[in-house]
C-alpha cells in the first residue's frame, strides 16, 4: 500500500554504541548515557549489553574502565547521531582534552545499518572496532551474528580473532532491567 501523497514514512535505522566511563561513579554515567538515548524522541528503543569493567587501552596511566554496548532504533541520520551522542557526553562532564584519556561518559558510534561511511569527522563502522576486546565482548552480548561492514566479518568472529588480549570482566550481578 503507497502511503498517501501528505504522508512521509519515516527510515529507521538499527545503530551499535560502545559506551564508556572510568571517572566518577562510573555506573551512573553508563545508566546517564543511555537515558540519554532512551528519552530522545527520535530514538523508538534502546538494548542494552551487560556490563564489563576493563583496562584502559590506548592511554594506560588512567583508572579502569565500565564498558557496554547498546542496539539503538533511531530516524537520525549517522551525523545527527553523532551529534546526540555528543551532547550526551557533554551533557554528563565530558572534556575532550586528551586523546584516549579518562573520562566521565565516553560514546561512540560503531555500526550505523550496513553503511560504509568516512567524512572528516565520523568513519563508519568504528575503525578500531576490530581491535577492542572491550568493545566487542559487550557488543557480541547484542549481535554475534551480525556481519560487520568493511570487516565482512561476524561480530563473534571479530572477537575470536581480536589481538587485543587484555581481560575484559562482566560485572556480577548487573544488568540493565530498566524499560529501555
Amino acid at each position: 500500500m503507497q502511503p498517501e501523497p501528505n504522508q512521509h514514512t519515516v527510515e529507521m535505522h538499527y545503530v551499535y554504541l560502545s559506551l564508556g566511563s572510568n571517572l566518577g561513579d562510573r555506573l551512573a554515567y553508563l545508566k546517564a548515557g543511555l537515558d540519554g538515548l532512551r528519552t530522545h524522541l527520535q530514538v523508538s528503543s534502546v538494548e542494552v549489553s551487560n556490563v564489563y569493567e576493563t583496562a584502559p587501552w590506548g592511554k594506560l596511566d588512567q583508572p579502569g574502565y565500565l564498558n557496554c554496548c547498546a542496539r539503538i532504533r533511531t530516524s537520525l541520520s549517522p551525523e545527527e547521531t553523532l551529534s546526540l551522542c555528543l551532547a550526551i557526553e557533554r551533557k554528563n562532564g565530558r572534556q575532550r582534552t586528551d586523546n584516549w584519556g579518562a573520562r566521565t561518559l565516553d560514546l561512540d558510534l560503531l555500526i550505523f545499518d550496513d553503511l560504509i561511511h568516512s567524512s572528516s569527522d565520523l568513519i563508519l563502522p568504528h575503525p578500531h572496532l576490530g581491535d577492542r576486546r572491550f568493545v566487542l565482548k559487550p557488543l557480541a552480548d547484542l549481535a554475534s551474528e551480525l556481519i560487520v561492514p568493511r570487516y565482512n566479518q561476524t561480530i563473534g568472529g571479530l572477537l575470536e580473532s581480536c589481538g587485543d588480549d587484555s581481560e575484559v570482566v562482566e560485572v556480577d550481578g548487573f544488568k540493565d532491567n530498566t524499560n529501555y
